[in-house]
């Protein structure tokens, strides 16, 4: 690249006047020689809103590895070394979307002087779901420019690259570029893709006042958008008309909501605003006012993860072997003639050089290098960094957003103590899991901690309570906080009629008289019944169909305060025990059930089971359940051990117990049965337990100790206390056999409960594989025919069977 100078020696103090023609046109010319962009396949003369291919890339070993040597000539109290897995880190974006990044900047109607550009800020940002880069990957990149904003001393430029493997998009990469001098009357006009709102049509007035606003075109879609959350995606541009800050606006999108069962997004309408006179931008207005950003940061009042203390990095000696990895050949971080021309100091080492560095010794820290939990990583370059500087690293957890916790990190010049540069990572929680407690765990007052303390919590408690009270007659949130020994609800009324026929509704067949008849669910209940009464001595919370409703929706308000303030991590493992698994789903899943209807179906279930015992004056039946720990037993007393010994207690005694939940192998089972049985059990491990004699379990100990307990269980005290023992733990308040065949009647009609209020459109497949873990399974939920068949040999369902006898 030349330049033209006039030499006048009648000039003192301007001897030398640069009179170079075309000098933006060359210095782009050699720009485009330094990035190594094929000027044949150059378009400069292309419009601004235009899209840019930056062709495609393989990550073959030889790149991959140069980047790593690259990387590794750093020093410093980190380790800049492979992650085991086979995944690399989000730095390699630079190297794919280089040439797509710096393609619109070559553009003639890019008006400025490209020698005085500055790499302002970058971002690195994994798109949901995907796995990272990989050796091998066949990478295709396109771009476009997002911003561009005229200010005092120049233009900024910010451009998108979003990069693709296998047609689906991976990454985007956004950089903003600042070309500084002052601008031109003609400059262009400022263009800014803003950021994604959503708004909730949450009341008829607010429907009302968005259908009144003419830049918003909804089409007829047959999708109501009442109670919807919508999605406004658009692009302000500008052009100044007057230096009173009054533009020509023109604001243009699309609004997208979710369909019914939550799997896709579709489009329901438009935005657009005209204004050839507009003092700021009336559209984003009224989306900042009604509507808050798509994703939100949730500050943390104390951090979650703490760091240990300041890393300090050497940068080294020369920037020449990055320049050639990333093809940015940038002649002013190599080059001390050419930085001297750019009056720096002299050779500046790459942005992107120091935020790799900065963001692996981070990665090292946070995640012990797990490449796969690192997801977005944004940077600002505010000072310079040169050759050999030391750079300390300061890092501190400040918030969470969608269950990643986002940290804040500044790296200064360790010895001027200057900010060099500024950056926000996003990092995933280890792999978790969410698993939501069943009944046994109900207790006075409980969630009512958080219902005073959180408005998302509240919320949900007072929506589910409103639905029991109008639609059953009781206040679940009295039974909660008062827990009294008897409930009477009353049919008097209109609402009251309408109380008693939802009752009526819930019914349970029954054989009478050689035949098969329905029957309501609560025994007696009749058409002309002026009232009901609910008793438990225990009290009501410990009552079945109350526990039930009770400790599912205080799941729900739980899980929905975490996702509220950005804890709960996408794509985590969940499942709940017995009742909970019903929480699980609804929580964990778009839209599997409604609020009312899990509440309906859960307070039937507990009704269903409650009737099914039969219980004394008291209300007090003869069944309960107990924890089992073989392991606190002997080191010989295992899972098939206690599996002996129950069914030589069933054999011996005619009474009901089973082994009915496999939690923890070899440290928890939970039997249920008759209350009689369960002593024997809980007596028997503890003589097993304490005879070295008996450590081995056999057939013949089993026999002699079942036997020594059976006249004992007969002649204790009734109703029969189950005392906590050295391998047994009896479940407090528990005293139906839940799990066991003892209940099996039931079934089929909770099933068309079911069936009714779970369509087949809400249920989102890829919501549950990989991530669901049904009880009945124990493992991950799969659609593959082998996991198919073995939850139709486990549950016996005739409806499994017969969809795989299809051939499915």
């Amino acid at each position: 690249m030349s330049f033209d100078y006039l030499f006048s020696k009648n000039s003192p103090g301007e001897e030398l006047k640069e009179t170079t023609n075309n000098r933006n046109t060359k210095i782009r010319t050699f720009y485009t020689s330094c990035w190594s962009v094929d000027s044949a396949k150059l378009e400069e003369d292309l419009p601004v809103g235009s899209q840019f291919s930056g062709g495609t890339m393989t990550l073959s070993p030889r790149v991959v590895d140069r980047f790593f040597a690259c990387l590794s000539r750093s020093k410093g109290d980190h380790l800049v070394s492979r992650s085991p897995t086979p995944w690399l880190p989000l730095d390699f974006g630079i190297l794919v979307a280089w040439p797509a990044l710096i393609k619109p900047l070559l553009l003639s109607d890019i008006a400025g002087d490209i020698f005085r550009l500055l790499h302002r800020s970058n971002s690195f940002e994994l798109c949901p779901g995907v796995e990272p880069f990989r050796i091998g990957d066949v990478l295709k990149t396109s771009s476009c420019i997002s911003k561009i904003l005229i200010q005092p001393h120049g233009k900024l430029v910010e451009v998108v690259a979003t990069i693709h493997r296998e047609r689906r998009a991976l990454m985007k990469v956004t950089s903003a570029f600042f070309i500084q001098g002052k601008p031109s009357d003609d400059e262009n006009p400022e263009s800014v893709d803003e950021m994604e709102m959503t708004l909730t049509i949450n009341s008829t007035k607010l429907l009302a006042l968005i259908l009144s606003r003419s830049c918003f075109k909804f089409r007829k879609t047959g999708q109501p958008i009442i109670g919807k959350s919508l999605l406004f995606k658009i692009r302000s541009k500008k052009t100044r008309t007057s230096s009173l800050g009054v533009s020509a606006l023109k604001v243009s999108g699309q609004i997208y909501t979710e369909t019914d069962d939550g799997s896709s997004q579709i489009q329901v309408g438009v935005v657009h605003f005209v204004n050839p006179s507009c003092a700021g931008n009336p559209v984003t207005d009224f989306l900042e006012r009604y509507g808050s950003p798509l994703q939100t940061l949730e500050p943390l009042a104390s951090p979650g993860w703490k760091p240990t203390k300041p890393r300090l990095i050497r940068v080294p000696d020369s920037g020449r072997e990055y320049s050639d990895v990333s093809t940015d050949g940038n002649p002013i971080h190599v080059c001390p003639i050419f930085a001297g021309f750019a009056l720096l100091p002299g050779p500046i080492t790459h942005g992107m050089y120091t935020s790799a560095i900065v963001r692996m010794a981070i990665e090292a820290e946070i995640t012990q290098s797990d490449v796969f939990r690192f997801r977005r990583w944004s940077t600002s370059f505010d000072g310079m960094v040169r050759a050999g500087d030391i750079l300390r690293i300061e890092l501190h957890h400040v918030a969470m957003i969608e269950g990643r916790m986002v940290f804040d990190v500044k790296v200064y010049n360790h010895e001027s103590n200057d900010k060099v540069l500024q950056a926000t990572a996003e990092v995933e929680q280890d792999r978790t899991a969410y698993i939501f407690c069943g009944q046994g765990s109900q207790v006075k007052n409980m969630g009512m901690a958080l219902y005073e303390s959180d408005d998302v919590a509240r919320a949900l408690w007072d929506k589910g309570n409103q639905y029991l009270l109008e639609t059953f007659g009781f206040s679940l949130l009295d039974l909660v906080r008062k827990d009294p020994k008897e409930l009477t609800v009353y049919f008097g009324g209109p609402k009251g009629r309408k109380i008693r026929e939802n009752y009526l509704t819930m019914t349970r067949k029954v054989h009478q008289g050689g035949k098969m008849i329905v029957l309501p669910v609560i025994e007696g209940l009749t058409p002309e019944s002026e009232s009901h009464t609910f008793r438990d001595a225990r009290g009501l919370l410990f009552s079945t169909q109350f526990a039930q409703p009770v400790i599912t929706l205080m799941n729900l308000a739980e899980m929905a305060s975490l996702k509220s303030r950005g804890l709960v991590q996408e794509n985590a493992l969940f499942a709940g025990h017995s009742l909970g698994e019903y929480s699980a789903l609804a929580a964990c899943t778009s839209c599997f059930i409604q609020l009312d209807d899990l509440l309906r179906a859960v307070f039937y279930r507990g009704l269903v089971m409650q009737v099914a015992m039969t219980r004394d004056s008291d209300g007090r039946t003869d069944f309960s359940m107990v924890a089992v720990n073989p392991s606190r037993v002997g080191k010989s007393f295992k899972e098939k051990s206690l599996k002996i010994l129950v069914q030589y207690i069933t054999s011996s005694t005619g009474l009901l117990l089973e082994v009915v939940n496999f939690n923890v192998e070899r440290q928890q089972y939970v039997c249920a049965g008759h209350l009689q049985a369960l002593w024997i059990l809980g007596q028997a491990c503890d003589m097993l337990a304490s005879n070295p004699e008996f450590s081995m379990c056999s057939s013949k100990d089993t026999e002699t100790i079942v036997r020594q307990l059976i006249p004992m269980a007969k002649v204790a005290s009734h109703p029969i206390e189950l005392d906590r023992g050295r391998a047994t733990v009896p479940l407090s308040g528990i005293d139906i056999p839940f799990h066991s065949s003892y209940l099996r009647a039931g079934i089929d009609v909770f099933r068309e409960c079911l069936v009714q209020m779970i369509s087949e459109e809400a249920v989102v497949p890829e919501q549950l594989i990989g991530k669901f873990i049904p009880n009945v399974m124990g493992t991950p939920f799969s659609l593959d025919r082998k996991y198919v068949e073995e939850a139709a040999r486990v549950t016996g369902s005739k409806m499994l069977k017969s969809l795989l006898g299809q051939g499915a």
